[in-house]
């Protein structure tokens, strides 16, 4: 009975020890599998990370229109047509100012035998007032249409070049930098103004040979 009882036992160790065994066994094997597979996922994530990184490159806006010879161009014509308009303007409005002084001081001397004839030429003069402003205003939506014109001719020539541009650089993203915009830092390794401005610039040099 006693040697039943030793065997018993023994048998009884010999099972316990067996079963830590296997299960330390079985932690270690999925332990190692999820390892792995972590390690397989975080790599797969550097990689697209990686990838993704590269494909996304952006413009500086301001600096790309302070140099793009037709920027230049267009905004050179309308300056001037503006600088133009400002100046008929101010002669008008310098001519209308002087016929508002004479007409106060020939109130002022009594030069009207009229009170009625004085009234005449005070609404002459309002009338004068009101078709300059206008014509102030219909000049300034005249410029305004003219500069909206300006940018959408802008916008449209720099787009059509970045998406023929794109076709052999394939990008996923071009992205718009300007002063004050959205992006607020982008890696100098991203940045292709300069690309973008020298190829503008020669199909620019093309067109206007």
């Amino acid at each position: 009975m006693k040697n039943l009882s030793t065997i018993a036992k023994f048998s009884i160790a010999t099972n316990v020890i067996l079963i830590i065994a296997i299960a330390v066994l079985f932690y270690l094997h999925y332990s190692s599998t999820t390892d792995s597979s972590i390690i397989k996922e975080n790599a797969a994530v550097k990689k697209v990370e990686g990838t993704n990184s590269m494909q996304i490159a952006y413009v500086n806006i301001d600096s790309l229109l302070l140099n793009y010879k037709l920027s230049e161009e267009l905004n050179d014509e309308f300056s001037k047509k503006q600088e133009k308009i400002k100046a008929d303007l101010q002669q008008k409005a310098d001519k209308f100012q002087k016929e508002a002084n004479d007409f106060q001081d020939k109130v002022k001397r009594g030069g009207f035998l009229t009170q009625q004839r004085a009234e005449e030429e005070q609404q002459k003069l309002v009338e004068k007032q009101q078709k300059l402003q206008i014509l102030q205003n219909d000049l300034s939506n005249k410029l305004l249409n003219e500069q909206q014109q300006m940018n959408l001719q802008l916008y449209n020539n720099i787009t059509e070049f970045i998406t023929e541009y794109n076709k052999t650089h394939k990008y996923k993203f071009i992205l718009s930098n300007t002063t004050g915009g959205t992006l607020l830092y982008g890696d100098p390794n991203c940045n292709i103004t300069n690309e973008v401005l020298l190829g503008l610039n020669l199909k620019y040099d093309e067109e206007n040979k």
